[in-house]
């Protein structure tokens, strides 16, 4: 009796040595390798089914959305905690229709009196060079306190709880992360009081 293998296509010899069910040459059991042929390939889809069942993993899009979610809720309660008492800073939309022009900034800069800004600057920072550029533009009056060159004013602003440059006061708002032209204007523009 001969038998033809349906993995490797051996034909069996009478004289073989291995056991009837099993190829001699590839070591296959007859039964599964012609079951195996006769199934119908499984589709590419089919086989991911198949192996996300099989092996379960973190469900990465969940975790993703809940970070976010939580990053969110966190920088939420960091703005709202380190927003300033009564408002101080105002929208400039309550002044300006839109973005203030190089006229209304000219305006705003000639009325500044020099005592209402105070900068905390270092030769060094190229945010003061910039601060200090964007306030000469326009005309604005201010005060300088080099941190480099003077001792006192390094130790003020330590007593300030910054140690970072700029680091301006316009009439009494502490401008606390650097110098931002929006907060720099509506901090000039606040009413004392």
């Amino acid at each position: 009796m001969t038998t033809l293998c349906p993995k490797c296509r051996h034909l069996r010899q009478a004289t073989e040595t291995a056991p009837a069910w099993q190829c001699p040459a590839c070591g296959v059991a007859y039964a599964k390798a012609a079951d195996a042929a006769r199934a119908p390939a499984l589709s590419m889809t089919a086989q991911r089914a198949i192996s996300t069942q099989a092996q379960p993993g973190l469900p990465w899009g969940k975790l993703l959305f809940v970070a976010v979610l939580l990053w969110g809720a966190w920088a939420g309660h960091r703005a709202y905690k380190n927003r300033e008492p009564g408002g101080a800073v105002s929208s400039l939309v309550s002044t300006f229709s839109a973005a203030p022009n190089v006229e209304q900034l000219a305006t705003l800069g000639a009325s500044a009196q020099a005592g209402d800004v105070l900068l905390y600057s270092a030769p060094w920072c190229p945010y003061c060079t910039s601060a200090k550029g964007w306030m000469g533009q326009y005309g604005f009056k201010y005060e300088e306190c080099d941190i480099q060159a003077r001792t006192d004013c390094a130790d003020q602003l330590k007593a300030l709880g910054s140690d970072g440059v700029p680091y301006l006061i316009v009439k009494g708002h502490h401008m606390k992360r650097g110098f931002d032209s929006n907060e720099f204007i509506a901090a000039l523009q606040k009413k004392p009081g």
